[in-house]
């Protein structure tokens, strides 16, 4: 195993997968927007001018929102991306790690994390990092912070420092 250069492991590294169809984020976006909407016209009545629901004619504003989101995700990730890290599995085969690849319709991160990390929190992180897309994407669409994205950037830290066991660092005294 060669160790990266710019991350410490204390155990043996692996890789966690995260794949995100940009789809399915727009789909749970307009689905919100629709909600919100619908919710808004019950309360106070109908103002068809100040429709604020993300519609197929809004996917170049959309898209330049989720470019935006993307961003904002990958350097909250950025610690845990290396793709220069060759990892083996137990039985000697190489695991796949190409660190980020984006398509024109999705996005994969292979994030290196030590096996002290829970691997059945990958899909809580899979979650928070879905959550925190279309969070960031209905902050921009509203021009507010009302969908809250920090509440989610704060679960994905959790994730990534969560372990199994604790990590002590040695403690060296001032003088």
């Amino acid at each position: 195993m060669q160790q990266p250069k710019y991350m410490i492991l204390t155990d043996r590294p692996t890789v966690w997968r995260l794949s995100f169809d940009y789809e399915e984020i727009y789909k749970i976006a307009s689905l919100r927007t629709s909600y919100d909407e619908d919710k808004n016209t019950s309360e106070k009545g109908t103002d068809p001018t100040n429709s604020r629901v993300i519609l197929d004619d809004d996917r170049p504003m959309f898209n330049l929102y989720l470019a935006l989101a993307i961003s904002d995700l990958t350097g909250l990730l950025a610690r845990r991306i290396e793709s220069g890290v060759q990892i083996t599995a137990d039985d000697g085969t190489p695991v796949d790690n190409q660190g980020m690849v984006e398509t024109s319709d999705s996005i994969t991160y292979y994030l290196v994390m030590s096996l002290n990390h829970e691997a059945h929190m990958l899909m809580s992180l899979y979650r928070y990092c879905q959550e925190y897309l279309v969070r960031r994407v209905l902050e921009q669409w509203y021009n507010s912070t009302t969908p809250n994205s920090e509440e989610m950037r704060l679960k994905i830290y959790q994730v990534l420092e969560y372990r199994k066991k604790p990590v002590t660092r040695p403690i060296r005294g001032l003088f």
